[in-house]
């Protein structure tokens, strides 16, 4: 009923232009009404505040998703640090039983290839660990998560990573 209504209401708008009013009636029809405009404005703040609503959500995930990793980061550095102190005192162990005449050289070599293969193994699960947690933490944020969130602190890894080599 009411597309009746319309097709009538447009067919008598384009019944009554003519060559003399032609040109107003077309201006007319492509004027908005302040009911148009205000419906407008209302839109544009609407989709402005769901914009900044979606931008502050990707920065809170963000921001956690960063925190969360460094403890995790921290977790894990933590416990390969340790690793590599329990071998570094199993190798200075090695040189004493050497100087007290305990061990020859070439059983010195392969009790060290012993102390260093156990402590790779270790370093080797605590890193799967580390991965296996942080595909977890990345799962958790994979509506938002993309891979340059990983990278804000690849320059403080390398920072710290090249201060521990000199």
């Amino acid at each position: 009923m009411a597309k009746e209504k319309d097709k009538k209401s447009v067919i008598e708008s384009i019944s009554q232009v003519n060559e003399e009013n032609f040109s107003e009636s077309l201006r007319n029809a492509n004027v908005f009404s302040k009911e148009v405009v205000e419906k407008a404005k209302e839109n544009r703040e609407k989709e402005e505040a769901e914009r900044q609503a979606r931008e502050f959500q990707e920065i809170a995930d963000k921001s956690a998703y960063i925190n969360l990793k460094l403890v995790a980061q921290r977790k894990y550095y933590k416990k390969g640090t340790e690793c590599m102190a329990e071998a570094s005192k199993a190798s200075l162990d090695l040189v004493n039983e050497v100087s007290e005449g305990k061990l020859t050289a070439l059983e010195y070599d392969k009790k060290l290839k012993e102390i260093v293969d156990a402590a790779e193994k270790k370093i080797e699960a605590i890193g799967k660990e580390f991965r296996n947690d942080k595909n977890e933490l990345r799962n958790k944020f994979n509506r938002s998560w993309s891979y340059d969130w990983d990278n804000p602190f690849a320059r403080l890894n390398r920072a710290m990573e090249n201060e521990l080599k000199k």
